[in-house]
C-alpha cells in the first residue's frame, strides 16, 4: 500500500516535471510549435495521475497491482497522445505546402494560357 503510493507520487513529479519543461522553455520539445498542444496533453497526464493518487490515498484497499497498472495505462495514454499531436502536425503541414505548391503551379498555368491567347489575338 505504501508502495503504491509512493509509486503516484513519482508519476505526478514526472508529470509536474514534463509540464513545467514545457512551460520554462527547457529541452526540445518546448521550442516545437505544437507546445502549447503539448502542454495541454501534459495537463491531462498530470490530472490523471492526481485523479489516481487520489483514489490510492483514499481507498487503502488497494493493490499495488491496480497502481502499476493505472499509472502505466495513463503514461502510455500520454506517450501516444504527445506523438500523435506532433506526427498530425507534420503531416498537415506537408499536407498544406503540397495544396500550396498545387495552386502556385496551377496559378502560373493560368498566366500562361492567358499570355498564350494574348499572343495568338494580335
Amino acid at each position: 500500500m505504501i508502495a503504491a503510493r509512493i509509486m503516484s507520487v513519482f508519476f505526478i513529479l514526472l508529470a509536474l516535471t514534463c509540464l513545467i519543461m514545457l512551460l520554462k522553455g527547457y529541452g526540445k520539445w518546448s521550442k516545437s510549435v505544437y507546445r502549447r498542444y503539448l502542454i495541454g496533453v501534459t495537463a491531462v497526464y498530470l490530472s490523471g495521475t492526481v485523479l489516481i493518487a487520489a483514489v490510492l490515498f483514499f481507498a487503502p484497499v488497494l493493490q499495488v497491482q491496480f497502481a502499476v497498472a493505472s499509472e502505466l495505462c495513463v503514461l502510455f495514454m500520454f506517450i501516444m497522445s504527445g506523438f500523435t499531436v506532433i506526427r498530425l502536425g507534420e503531416n498537415m503541414d506537408a499536407i498544406r505546402e503540397e495544396i500550396e505548391a498545387k495552386k502556385m503551379s496551377s496559378a502560373i498555368e493560368d498566366i500562361e494560357k492567358v499570355i498564350d491567347q494574348d499572343g495568338k489575338e494580335t
